[in-house]
């Protein structure tokens, strides 16, 4: 886990890079259309870090929230087995019940064949 940090980090630098050189060589400002009463004009490194960080949190909050939601489900029906878990305890030890464990089924297609199940005396000659 530690080498996809380093990763992530040495590619988080070199975005950074790329965008202070991106804004070194357009040194120009824009006007966006849609807010011009409430932003003045911009540099146009600034208009695409603030692009990437929407595209970015387009895409990082759907998936945040779905995990989210498996996780409080996820710890709801841990709560619901435990539960069970103890309702079945309690249960057993007021009745005094034990129930048997499951027996293996015999394989269909082959016999029961009952001189397997008696062991052969080590002293006897064969």
């Amino acid at each position: 886990m530690k080498g996809v940090r380093i990763v992530q980090l040495i590619l988080v630098v070199l975005v950074g890079v790329y965008l202070w050189l991106f804004h070194s060589a357009n040194p120009l400002l824009v006007e966006l259309p849609l807010t011009r009463t409430f932003l003045p004009q911009l540099p146009v490194g600034f208009v695409v870090i603030a692009a990437l960080l929407i595209g970015w949190l387009i895409g990082f909050l759907p998936g945040l929230l779905i995990v989210g939601r498996r996780n409080r489900e996820l710890r709801k029906l841990n709560q619901e087995v435990a539960a069970a878990h103890q309702r079945e305890a309690t249960s057993v030890t007021q009745t005094g019940t034990y129930y048997p464990a499951p027996t293996v089924p015999v394989i269909p297609d082959r016999a029961h064949d009952p001189d397997l199940d008696t062991e052969p005396d080590p002293h006897e000659a064969a």
